[in-house]
């Protein structure tokens, strides 16, 4: 089965999979998404995403957050590199129910120095 489009939605709404098994679709902003964003769901598909990860994610009108992710797995790895990692664990999200994200990312040393 392919990704299914509502008509008066341009964004395919597509089955859950066992990447984000706590979200049925993925839309847009057209209404046709049963998944509500907020701080909590983001936590909790980053660090499911990065185990032994910790994050802090706040953004008060459900599409603008920002995150502050510490994990061990950043070690040795440039800024660049450790956001794609963040945004990997988001996958489709990011774009449509998160329009935007400001990361910090810290390894558990750098943590420690803030």
């Amino acid at each position: 089965m392919g990704p299914m489009f509502p008509l008066n939605c341009p964004i395919p709404i597509l089955p859950c999979s066992n990447a984000y098994p706590a979200f049925s679709v993925y839309a847009g902003r057209c209404g046709t998404s049963s998944a509500d964003m907020n701080p909590s769901a983001i936590k909790q598909l980053i660090e499911e995403g990065l185990p032994g990860a910790s994050a802090h994610v706040q953004g008060p009108d459900g599409v603008h957050f920002e995150a502050r992710v510490v994990a061990q797995a950043f070690t040795g790895k440039p800024t660049l590199a450790r956001h794609r990692m963040v945004y990997a664990t988001l996958g489709g999200l990011m774009g449509n129910e998160i329009h935007a994200l400001a990361l910090k990312t810290v390894t558990p040393d750098e943590a420690g120095k803030d």
